[in-house]
């Protein structure tokens, strides 16, 4: 027996007669909270990056993903085995790159196969898939994505700040007149919505951004406690003047220094493999380093990979993308001091031989991109190269 099908047997039980009250009285509709609770456990676990952690949120989704399928399969509806079926079939129906013979060369031309698929399977308006319960900031990016691809677009950013402008002045113009609370809500909601039109168009994930917002005035409001309990102040007691000083004094203690890091993966496809570095055959990572003085990406990745690897011929190939993460300390842990924002491109090269070790450089290696993951040091390096092993194992194959 499987530890799926024991899973299974379990929920199964707890469903029967002689079963767990709770478990017994659940609906559809009541299991609706937890399912949305343990989703958002599990981003969190993504976002902290701890492994032990992340199993146990994954296992508590498929829990409610086993129970659900169990309860329709009470009624005769479908199994969790006709689950399992029907997303195969619509993984290897989307993916013909993959199961088929249609050609791709980038991840848009992924993106239009599978728009252009999921519309012939069902016949409904470009929006209509957007469900609505998301949460707001979702639902506008999903929402102005979707249009955006039907051509509903402005064409430059300038569209959408000056949109924006537009809904302040609207929504100002509701508070100064003292307009009922359902005016200023509908041009609040513009605003809202006008916000999140400029981070999509600037590829900014709004929900992430506020998120960052929203830890950074916990952290600093945390800090402004800790300064006045210090002083022997208490907050309720203080001016507004004191209040600002409070504040500054936390934003200059927390303040976190931000830098920006660009690198590269380097594919040879004669090998088959990757250009890694490490120092004494730990703290491995691919090729990178900060940006020097008004040097671009590209060329600061380029400088990295060509002093910590020895290759000089170099074509790149496509942009992975990037992603923020803290650097890590003495300690092996984060440092929350330093907040490092790491870009990366795709590059390919025909050359073997990698720069030797020695006293003052890394080693360069060549390894599978398969075992990748596993060397590098921090956490979301690896999740990072994880999520784009599929595309450099399919430019290795080219």
């Amino acid at each position: 027996m499987t530890e799926l099908e024991k899973l299974k047997n379990i929920v199964k039980d707890l469903r029967g007669k002689d079963g767990c009250p709770w478990d017994k009285e659940q609906t559809f509709i009541s299991l609706k909270p937890h399912v949305i609770e343990e989703a958002y456990e599990l981003v969190d676990a993504l976002d902290k990056q701890d492994f032990c952690l992340l199993r146990e949120e994954l296992g508590d989704v498929l829990l409610h993903v086993v129970m659900i399928s169990e309860m329709a399969s009470e009624i005769g509806e479908f199994s969790l085995s006709d689950v399992a079926a029907h997303v195969s079939e619509k993984m290897i129906r989307r993916h013909p790159h993959v199961f088929g013979d249609i050609k791709v060369d980038s991840v848009d031309d992924v993106w239009k196969n599978w728009d252009m698929i999921k519309s012939t399977e069902k016949d409904e308006g470009v929006l209509e898939s957007i469900p609505n319960q998301l949460p707001a900031l979702k639902r506008a990016e999903k929402l102005q994505k979707k249009a955006a691809k039907s051509g509903f677009d402005w064409k430059s950013i300038q569209g959408p700040l000056e949109k924006l402008k537009e809904e302040i002045s609207e929504f100002s113009d509701a508070v100064s007149k003292g307009e009922i609370d359902e005016k200023q809500i509908d041009e609040f909601g513009d605003v809202l919505f006008s916000i999140v039109n400029v981070g999509r168009y600037l590829k900014i994930d709004c929900e992430a951004a506020l998120q960052f917002s929203n830890d950074k005035f916990k952290s600093r409001f945390n800090m402004m406690e800790s300064l006045a309990k210090k002083d022997d102040v208490s907050l309720k007691s203080l001016t507004l003047v004191n209040w600002d000083r409070y504040w500054n004094d936390a934003k200059a203690v927390g303040k976190v220094f931000d830098t920006r890091s660009a690198g590269g993966v380097v594919i040879n496809r004669r090998l088959g493999k990757v250009a890694m570095v490490s120092q004494n055959g730990n703290s491995w990572s691919l090729p990178k380093g900060h940006l020097e003085s008004n040097e671009s990406d590209m060329d600061a990745a380029l400088r990295e990979i060509q002093e910590e690897t020895g290759l000089k011929n170099i074509s790149f190939i496509e942009n992975l993308g990037e992603y923020t993460r803290y650097k890590i300390g003495k300690d092996g842990r984060d440092d929350k001091s330093e907040r490092k924002t790491l870009v990366f491109f795709l590059f390919e090269t025909t050359e073997d031989t990698l720069c030797p070790e020695d006293e003052k450089n890394p080693v360069a290696s060549w390894i599978d991109p398969r075992d990748v993951s596993k060397k590098l040091t921090h956490p979301s390096d690896s999740i990072f190269f994880a999520n784009n092993l599929d595309k450099i194992q399919n430019s290795l194959a080219q």
